[in-house]
């Protein structure tokens, strides 16, 4: 199935030597398997998120802030919402309140235990700054 769409998707984009007629007769067909797969997911889509996977996507979601320097407001940004409903629509975003005090304080902590643990396990610890 997938080296159909490849094929059909060559032959609308790519391939020069078609005739015009042919390539919007494959685009139509592109066009209308895109429809039935969407059509196929919507089923899935009513389904809620077991809260073990919403748990697994909060952290993930946290991550991806701190990591990629997102600023935090994003989480209530418009566009973003909807990219997330998009994403899988039965997914409860966070608001900014529960990612700040929540999930990154939880991270935090989690950093400043690990540090702590590290260092109390070191006997001779020398900390140095470059710069």
């Amino acid at each position: 199935m997938a080296k159909v769409v490849k094929l059909k998707r060559y032959l609308a984009y790519d391939y020069n030597k078609i005739d015009f007629e042919t390539k919007i007769n494959v685009l139509m067909m592109l066009t209308s398997n895109n429809e039935n797969l969407e059509d196929d997911n919507d089923h899935y889509e009513n389904f809620p998120i077991p809260l073990v996977k919403e748990d697994q996507i909060n952290k993930v979601l946290a991550k991806m802030f701190v990591y990629c320097n997102l600023p935090f407001s994003l989480i209530e940004y418009p566009f973003f919402i909807e990219f997330i409903k998009i994403l899988c629509t039965t997914y409860n975003l966070l608001n900014y309140w529960v990612l700040i005090e929540t999930l990154i304080i939880q991270k935090i902590s989690r950093i400043a235990l690990k540090v702590i643990r590290i260092i109390n396990e070191e006997n001779n610890l020398t900390i140095a700054f470059d710069g």
